[in-house]
């Protein structure tokens, strides 16, 4: 049953929690739309990719997309019957180009520090960062 809750593009993959969508009393459309979403942000992440910063352009339109992920993380939480929680989104860090700090960032997601919920946990963004700085 494991491979009805993964996507594939290209080199890419996903599989989805099976135990939490159960939890989640999701149905088959909500398992499809939650990969659709995955498969959309693994299309816009390929694309992203081509994408050279070398102009205020090419700038603009990786940040247009980034803005798309961050719009698809709300939609995959609404999915999972979540509420919308900017906090507990990942896909922003590990967008093409991004330089914020993946580590850094694994550590104080979801307003945690190692686990331990705290209200310093904020977002850890470079300054340089051509996306999100």
């Amino acid at each position: 049953m494991k491979h009805r809750f993964t996507i594939k593009y290209k080199d890419q993959s996903t599989t989805l929690n099976s135990r939490l969508a159960l939890e989640q009393n999701l149905t088959g459309d909500d398992i499809l739309a939650i990969l659709a979403s995955h498969k959309l942000r693994m299309m816009i992440f390929d694309v992203m990719k081509k994408i050279e910063p070398t102009s205020k352009e090419n700038v603009s339109r990786l940040r247009h997309f980034a803005k798309r992920i961050q719009q698809l993380e709300f939609e995959a939480q609404k999915q999972w019957k979540f509420e919308p929680d900017a906090s507990k989104h990942s896909w922003w860090w590990d967008i093409p180009h991004c330089s914020c700090p993946v580590h850094a960032n694994w550590k104080t997601w979801n307003g945690r520090i190692l686990g331990i919920k705290s209200d310093l946990c904020k977002e850890i963004v470079d300054a340089n960062c051509i996306i999100h700085g």
